[in-house]
C-alpha cells in the first residue's frame, strides 16, 4: 500500500507553518499526523542539527543509525552531508557497513 502525499494546497495555517520549517517530502508525509506531533518531531530533529555535536560526529551518528535501521532514505539524504562534513568515501563505506572494523 502506498500512502499519497497530502495536498499542500489544502494545508491548514498550522500545517503550513510546520511544512515551512523543513519543506521536504518527509515533512509533507508527517503532516498526515496531528500538527503537535509534527512540531515535536521537527523540534527534536532541528535541535540535533543545532546542538553541540560537531558536524562530522553528527553525520557519523546519523549514518550509523541509518545503517543499523536499514533506512535507505536517511542514508541517501545524509551521504552528501557526511562528505561535506569531512568523511571520505572509504570512511563512509566503513561507517555504513554491517560490521564496521574497529581498531583496538
Amino acid at each position: 500500500m502506498r500512502v499519497a502525499y497530502p495536498d499542500d494546497s489544502k494545508f491548514t495555517h498550522e500545517q503550513r507553518v510546520q511544512f515551512g520549517r523543513v519543506p521536504i517530502n518527509l515533512t509533507r508525509m508527517l503532516l498526515h499526523c496531528p500538527v503537535p506531533m509534527v512540531q515535536s518531531f521537527l523540534d527534536f530533529a532541528l535541535s540535533f542539527r543545532a546542538g553541540n555535536l560537531e558536524p562530522k560526529i553528527r553525520e557519523l551518528v546519523i549514518l550509523r543509525i541509518a545503517t543499523l535501521r536499514g533506512s535507505s532514505y536517511e542514508l541517501k539524504h545524509h551521504l552528501p552531508a557526511a562528505k561535506t562534513a569531512g568523511w571520505s568515501d572509504q570512511e563512509i563505506s566503513v561507517i555504513t557497513s554491517a560490521q564496521p572494523f574497529l581498531h583496538d
